[in-house]
């Protein structure tokens, strides 16, 4: 992790995790599938709040999706699916 603000400005830093927050509203789907497969259905926003030893603060609020929601059709891994949010 690297300050967004530090990166920006030809800083370094140190980053501490200043905040976490789990929205527990809407209920997780565990289960192994029929492949034997660990799937984890997670709609859930956490948010995590950083803060550089510079002083500046930022969030990010994802919510993780399950392997099986990151590759294509045909099993191909989608790069940009970890995350939503």
């Amino acid at each position: 992790m690297i300050c967004p603000t530090c990166r920006a400005e030809g800083m370094r830093s140190k980053v501490y995790l200043a905040k976490f927050h789990y929205d527990d509203k809407i209920p997780q789907e565990r289960y192994w599938d029929e492949d034997g497969k660990w799937h984890l259905h997670e709609f859930n926003p956490t948010t995590k709040g950083y803060e550089c030893t510079n002083g500046h603060t930022w969030e990010e609020t994802h919510t993780p999706l399950c392997w099986c929601m990151a590759v294509d059709e045909h099993g191909n891994w989608k790069p940009d699916a970890i995350f939503r949010g």
